[in-house]
């Protein structure tokens, strides 16, 4: 990580995971089982805004998600490292494939790759959290 990526890390607290991990299974087109892993960062810095697009109530607005925009780039290189983490974790286990990978792809190797496959793919995702008592 570069020095300002890890100033705005050094910033959350020490509990606050920055990246969740997550799993899912579909099926594919021939009716086998597929395993889906995913990373959501859990803290990102970048920010993005809604504006008025015009004085026409009818017009609708202007959204920016603006994603992977942090100024330190912090966003992007906690992205990148959390698709390698989840590489690396499933080359770990023993028997979890039968085929290769099918995206992004094994070809997809350097960081400017795995960033545009992640810039191309990326969508929101809402995680709500209830407190119990």
């Amino acid at each position: 990580f570069s020095q300002a990526a890890l100033d705005f890390l050094r910033d959350l607290p020490a509990d606050w995971p920055e990246v969740e991990l997550m799993t899912s299974k579909s099926t594919a087109p021939d009716g086998s089982s597929l395993a889906s892993f995913s990373a959501a960062l859990a803290a990102p810095f970048s920010r993005g805004n809604i504006t008025i697009a015009s004085s026409d109530i009818l017009d609708p607005p202007v959204i920016d998600l603006g994603w992977y925009t942090d100024s330190a780039g912090a966003d992007v290189q906690v992205a990148v490292a959390a698709f390698k983490r989840l590489r690396e974790a499933i080359a770990t286990i023993p028997n979890i494939t039968i085929g290769p990978e099918l995206s992004p792809g094994p070809s997809v190797q350097s960081d400017e790759d795995i960033l545009t496959y992640i810039r191309n793919t990326t969508v929101s995702c809402i995680m709500p959290v209830q407190e119990r008592y």
